[in-house]
């Protein structure tokens, strides 16, 4: 089993999760604790890194719900920033003491699945070697929309309001300066 291991989780720290995933054969079904830096770091983008989708359109989708939520539910009051903050800070905690826990079930789903359309174990390895592995260019891709995504609609804000910045300003010039009589609105 160590090499199917290996084959999907490619050549990057390879050693590190076949430790990992040997104590995990050895104990019971369920999700295991354990500490993954990387995972508490980067969280979302550790899942879509290591090419775990599901769990990584999961963990964005139900981040930034509760976000929206918590943000519309308190959005006048102080607390509203620390409260998202405090929920961000808590999934990065449970991806660090959860994500090699899910990362060794999918990585036994995507053996299960492979073995059971493959005979051939030479096969079996080459196409979990190619499935498998980390995946450097989505990540950076993912992250290059969503720079564009959150520039977009901050330029958006930034031109409402200056928009609106300005119109005030010329009303207050047409009033102060033109008894309202320069300008026609």
């Amino acid at each position: 089993m160590q090499n199917l291991y290996a084959a999907v989780i490619g050549e990057k720290n390879t050693v590190y999760y076949l430790d990992k995933f040997q104590r995990f054969d050895q104990q019971e079904s369920g999700l295991k604790t354990s500490w993954n830096g990387s995972a508490f770091l980067f969280s979302g983008f550790w899942l879509l890194y290591r090419k775990i989708y599901l769990w990584f359109f999961a963990y964005w989708i139900l981040e930034a719900s509760i976000a929206y939520l918590v943000l519309s539910s308190l959005a006048d009051s102080s607390k509203a920033f620390d409260v998202v903050l405090c929920v961000t800070l808590a999934f990065h905690l449970l991806c660090g003491i959860y994500g090699n826990s899910i990362y060794h079930k999918c990585v036994n789903k995507k053996i299960e699945k492979t073995k059971s359309l493959l005979n051939d174990d030479e096969l079996l390895e080459k196409t979990l070697s190619n499935e498998g592995g980390t995946s450097i260019g989505q990540t950076a891709s993912f992250l290059s929309v969503l720079t564009l995504c959150v520039g977009f609609i901050a330029g958006a804000i930034v031109m409402a309001v200056g928009g609106m910045i300005l119109y005030l300003l010329l009303k207050f010039f047409n009033v102060v300066f033109c008894h309202g009589g320069c300008l026609p609105f």
